[in-house]
């Protein structure tokens, strides 16, 4: 039952959604007429298991028809991000904010920082902006921000006041096998939001911690024949 309830569910697809399945093949015939395919920046990866042949090979085959797929799709919100943290970095370097706005972790298409709360908004703007701009499509790139003590305390940015106007805490560094888990150290496990030592920006910590979260995808257009997933 679960099978033909998928085979359905791509039959809506493919019929709904034509350019999907348009894009789908172009990849693979892509991939087997160049021998390579690119990500939106032009990253290459090679498949050279499409050119396997016979039964044996069958397997190999088509798991390389599906990650040439793949790679178009997340090697391109890969280079996304990558230029987005580049980009950021850039842009904090050249001004007073480096010192007060600090990023401690990538997750996906998010960006975590510790952020200083008296340049909340004004870093907020900036990493806005690098992350919107970090690719020129047909679909608008809209980043969604949330500001919070903690991971698990997260609110939209356009809340920040409220949470701004509670006494800061007073931020303590927690030693972990050798590395300081800041102002991130609850929501989520050690191992996920430990960041070396001199990684959390002594401005931060001297101001509460203040947590910001910054998250890109493409989204829909009424444009016809565009395409966007999320990143």
């Amino acid at each position: 039952r679960g099978f033909v309830l998928a085979r359905a569910g791509l039959f809506r697809i493919n019929r709904h959604v034509s350019q999907v399945k348009e894009f789908k093949s172009a990849c693979v015939r892509a991939a087997k007429e160049e021998g390579f395919v690119k990500t939106l920046s032009g990253r290459r990866r090679a498949f050279p298991d499409l050119h396997l042949q016979g039964s044996a090979g069958g397997f190999k085959r088509a798991a390389a028809e599906r990650q040439s797929v793949n790679f178009v799709i997340q090697g391109s919100a890969s280079d996304f991000i990558k230029t987005a943290m580049k980009d950021t970095l850039e842009q904090l370097c050249q001004t007073e904010l480096h010192e007060r706005c600090c990023c401690c972790l990538q997750i996906h298409d998010e960006l975590v920082f510790e952020v200083d709360p008296d340049v909340l908004m004004e870093s907020a703007q900036l990493i806005s902006k690098c992350m919107t701009d970090c690719a020129q499509l047909r679909v608008p790139m809209r980043v969604k921000a949330q500001v919070g003590k903690t991971w698990g305390e997260l609110v939209p940015l356009e809340q920040a006041n409220l949470l701004l106007s509670d006494p800061p805490s007073v931020p303590r560094a927690e030693v972990q096998d050798g590395l300081a888990v800041g102002a991130l150290g609850t929501g989520k496990s050690a191992d996920a939001l430990s960041a070396p030592a001199d990684g959390v920006s002594e401005g931060a910590k001297a101001a509460g911690g203040i947590m910001l979260l910054e998250d890109v995808a493409p989204v829909a257009s009424a444009q016809p024949g565009a395409l966007a997933g999320s990143a």
